[in-house]
């Protein structure tokens, strides 16, 4: 919940980036029942872009597949070095296709976790608190900023043979 963050704000500003208003909408309504209660919304990422320009949030929340600006540009044009709004912002982006290269190509570009749809709230929950509660440190690499990577800060590591697959829809992955 919202008040169990250890942060400056008791009730982060959170931007929720969907192309389709029933994901906008349900996406708002978990976050809610969550006890956030500080939630914009965009469109796609040309309109994240300009209310992030506005008001920064703390945490960014975006999918990946829309039109006309789409979720990874979104994500990269936030990271590039002469981005006008903070580039450290903490993303989460969230899509229907889970597969590795999707995951890959996300964290590559800048996100800081990995959601696939449809969103368990428990886990969303647990991708928030972790998030806001352990900001990750950032570093200009070429004409970007990546999160710094430590012993604790790596990529999801595939699940051993030994063990049974995870239902994509349950994971959060996070670089940190």
């Amino acid at each position: 919940m919202g008040q169990d963050l250890n942060l400056s704000s008791d009730d982060p500003d959170i931007l929720v980036v969907d192309d389709n208003q029933n994901i906008r909408s349900f996406m708002t309504t978990i976050l809610k029942a969550l006890g956030y209660c500080n939630i914009q919304t965009a469109v796609d990422g040309s309109d994240a872009f300009v209310k992030l320009q506005e008001n920064l949030p703390d945490l960014l929340i975006t999918d990946l597949e829309m039109k006309p600006v789409n979720g990874y540009d979104l994500v990269k044009r936030i990271r590039h070095k002469d981005s006008p709004v903070d580039s450290t912002i903490p993303i989460i982006v969230l899509t229907g296709f889970g597969n590795a290269d999707a995951i890959k190509k996300a964290l590559k570009v800048g996100a800081n976790q990995f959601l696939v749809k449809p969103v368990d709230p428990e886990r969303l929950k647990q991708g928030i608190l972790k998030i806001l509660s352990q900001k990750p440190s950032y570093e200009l690499v070429g004409d970007r900023y990546v999160a710094k990577q430590t012993s604790n800060n790596k990529a999801p590591a595939s699940v051993p043979a030994s063990e049974p697959p995870k239902k994509p829809e349950q994971e959060v992955w996070a670089l940190d």
